[in-house]
């Protein structure tokens, strides 16, 4: 009997693997995101900031950049919960962004503690880093005092 090869289907499809990374004490690995070139995106999150970082296909971090509330969606929309401006702390972030490599680019959707979710678009450039070519709000829940 002779091994036969896998498809050129399942070789394509294979999921890249990220480098091994641990994050600084204080930081909780939310998600990753892996791209072509071989490099990762990585997001962690403290409890106060979002920080994206890019790894190297080794794991060294090349670049990096931050995202808290004041990096939100207040200049999106002029309607605030009163409760929300009150405690404007995004929300704890385990579990509350997701990442999308698309290329060399990657796309953060990021649930915010004033019941907002942000979805960015992000360009990467090896001298500047990551840029935001667009943000906008997908969804503002409100708070009501009643059930509907």
């Amino acid at each position: 009997m002779h091994a036969t090869k896998p498809s050129l289907f399942s070789r394509l499809s294979a999921a890249p693997s990220a480098p091994p990374f641990t994050p600084p004490e204080g930081w909780s690995l939310i998600d990753t995101a892996v791209h072509p070139s071989g490099e990762t995106t990585v997001v962690l999150g403290n409890g106060e900031v979002v920080r994206l970082l890019r790894l190297n296909s080794k794991g060294k971090v090349l670049r990096q950049a931050e995202f808290s509330q004041e990096t939100g969606h207040t200049d999106l929309t002029g309607e605030i919960d009163a409760a929300d401006a009150v405690d404007p702390k995004p929300r704890r972030f385990r579990d509350a962004v997701r990442l999308r490599a698309i290329g060399e680019a990657v796309t953060m959707v990021l649930r915010t503690g004033r019941n907002g979710v942000l979805v960015y678009r992000l360009t990467y450039c090896v001298v500047h880093g990551y840029k935001q070519l667009w943000r906008t709000l997908v969804n503002m829940s409100r708070r009501t005092g009643s059930s509907r």
